[in-house]
């Protein structure tokens, strides 16, 4: 037997760069998984100096930063062993062909 499905993308789909997760159980034994970014905080101003027809700008140097959430998941405990499988195998296949010698030609 053979099914064929299609992949639909909603008008306006956008895709996020994340770099971090949290999250916890929701009261019905699901994961709510919260993705985030984290950004440098953007200073309020810049000073830029002109010395000689030059520009020399100079931004605050801060270590603070903004945690973005950028989207919200909410996944049944199978279909996140299913995700997490699917990830780790997509990981180990990555580093298999990273770990290969290059072939000369």
């Amino acid at each position: 037997m053979e099914i064929k499905g299609n992949v639909i993308f909603p008008e306006g789909h956008d895709t996020k760069y994340v770099n971090g997760a949290f999250g916890s159980m929701n009261n019905r034994g699901e994961f709510l998984i919260h993705f985030f970014r984290d950004l440098n905080t953007l200073p309020d101003s810049v000073t830029i100096k002109i010395e000689n027809n030059k520009l020399h700008e100079s931004y605050p140097i801060t270590n603070d930063f903004d945690r973005k959430v950028v989207s919200s998941i909410i996944l049944s405990p199978d279909n996140a062993k299913k995700i997490a499988s699917w990830i780790l195998k997509h990981i180990e296949r990555s580093e298999l062909a990273q770990s290969e010698p290059a072939v000369k030609e």
